[in-house]
């Protein structure tokens, strides 16, 4: 069931190495591409919370929040990232935890996913 969605949300934001999805249960989830390292994982992991955060904002539909957090992600985040470089962030070693779940995806080729064991960054 998820697994058909992949070829929709790759369209969505085809030049970054994760995906956003968005559950009727009301969570926010994070596909990484296989390739995804570790500035990637934090950019994911920030874009969900600014989807979130817009999601909670009353009035607003999941297409014009997903809309919203990604105009804001690709206005902000090169900023952000660039402070913590500045103050001495290691972009290259991030503390979150990425989970098992990886995808594979390469523009119009059939997307997969992967649930590969003990798989760090």
């Amino acid at each position: 069931e998820d697994a058909g969605r992949l070829p929709r949300m790759c369209a969505a934001a085809p030049s970054e190495h994760y995906l956003l999805s968005y559950s009727e249960g009301g969570q926010v989830q994070v596909v990484l591409h296989r390739q995804a390292r570790g500035a990637d994982l934090l950019r994911a992991y920030v874009h969900a919370l600014v989807f979130a955060d817009m999601l909670a904002e009353a009035g607003r539909s999941e297409s014009v929040a997903r809309g919203d957090a990604l105009s804001w992600i690709r206005d902000h985040f090169q900023a952000f990232q660039a402070a913590l470089v500045a103050s001495g962030w290691d972009m290259n070693r991030v503390v979150l935890a990425p989970g098992e779940w990886r995808a594979q995806w390469e523009g119009d080729k059939e997307s997969t996913l992967h649930s590969p064991r003990h798989e760090l960054l």
